[in-house]
């Protein structure tokens, strides 16, 4: 197995000139971060359910393996170029996923609080 591209020795090769740095596209301020929420793909209910977060890890590392560290990213520190394709799939991947953390996030509080 190759290693991630998150355990590179050279992080700065890894940046992508910063497309991953920010995949809300928000700049922090709350008020787009709301409109950005109002966008996302409903969760998946079952998958929201699930309240173990050795699941959650498991999921996101094969997520990345499979969907986001394929194709345009490949071993060594690079250059790489993300092409339209990567950046659309690897936005909605990065979308699914953020939607599915707040319902979980969601799930977690309303069972510590009753």
């Amino acid at each position: 197995m190759r290693r991630p591209p998150w355990q590179a020795a050279d992080r700065e090769a890894l940046d992508c000139d910063g497309f991953n740095e920010n995949p809300t596209g928000d700049g922090g301020d709350p008020g787009a971060v709301i409109q950005y929420a109002k966008t996302l793909p409903p969760p998946d209910a079952i998958a929201a359910g699930k309240l173990d977060e050795a699941v959650w890890i498991t999921e996101n590392f094969e997520d990345a393996q499979r969907d986001a560290y394929a194709g345009s990213i490949q071993a060594g520190i690079g250059p790489f170029t993300l092409t339209p394709e990567y950046q659309t799939s690897t936005k909605q991947l990065a979308d699914r996923r953020i939607a599915l953390a707040g319902a979980r996030l969601a799930n977690v509080l309303n069972a510590q609080l009753k």
